[in-house]
C-alpha cells in the first residue's frame, strides 16, 4: 500500500512517523513551505518536513496546490493521500488523485468541532473526552463519511500542549483499531 503523506505540525510528524514505523510505504509528503522563525531572521522547515528528512522521503512544499504541482504529483503512484492537519484546503483534483481514498485523521469525534482547532475547542468547552476520526476526504470541511474513530480522555488540567505530548492522537495507530 503507497501512501501520500500531507501534513505540517509536530503532531502530523509524530504520525508519520508511526506510520513508516508500521511498514506502510509513504512515497511522497507534501507540507507547507518553509516559514520565518519567531525572530524573522532565518526560514524553517514545518515539523512533518524535518521528518520527511529524518525518513528520506520525497517531500514538496507548494505555495500553491497549481498545476505545476499537479504535474508533479502526477509522476507519482499511491492508494492513499492521508491528510493530517496540512493546512490549506485541498483541491477537487488532488482528492481524486489517488488509487483508492483520500483519508483525513481529524482530532474529533464528527461531526463535533469540524475544523482548524477541535483539540482546543473540545478543552475549551470542558468536554472530558475526544479523539480522532478517520474520513474520507470530500470536498466539504470535514464533511466525509466516517471509517472509524477513537477516543480518549481529557484530563481535568490538561491544554491542547499537553494532549499533544502525550502522543494521544497516536492511539488510534497504536491500538490496531484502523488499518488503512
Amino acid at each position: 500500500m503507497k501512501i501520500l503523506f500531507a501534513g505540517s505540525p509536530e503532531s502530523s510528524a509524530q504520525i508519520l512517523n508511526s506510520i513508516v514505523k508500521e511498514g506502510f510505504e509513504v512515497v511522497g509528503v507534501i507540507s507547507q513551505p518553509d516559514k520565518r522563525s519567531n525572530r524573522g531572521q532565518s526560514k524553517e522547515a514545518s515539523y512533518v518536513s524535518k521528518e520527511a528528512l529524518k525518513l528520506g522521503i520525497p517531500t514538496f512544499k507548494p505555495i500553491s496546490l497549481d498545476q505545476s504541482f499537479k504535474e508533479k504529483l502526477e509522476l507519482l503512484d499511491f492508494d492513499f493521500l492521508l491528510v493530517s492537519a496540512y493546512g490549506k484546503i485541498l483541491p477537487d483534483w488532488l482528492l481524486k488523485s489517488p488509487n483508492v481514498s483520500p483519508v483525513n485523521i481529524h482530532f474529533s469525534i464528527l461531526p463535533k468541532y469540524r475544523g482548524a482547532s477541535p483539540i482546543q475547542s473540545a478543552i475549551l468547552n470542558g468536554d472530558k473526552k475526544t479523539g480522532v476520526s478517520i474520513i474520507k476526504m470530500i470536498q466539504g470541511m470535514d464533511e466525509g463519511p466516517v471509517y472509524c474513530f477513537h477516543e480518549t480522555q481529557i484530563l481535568i488540567d490538561e491544554n491542547n500542549l499537553d494532549f499533544f505530548k502525550k502522543n494521544k492522537t497516536l492511539e488510534i495507530f497504536q491500538s490496531k483499531k484502523v488499518i488503512l
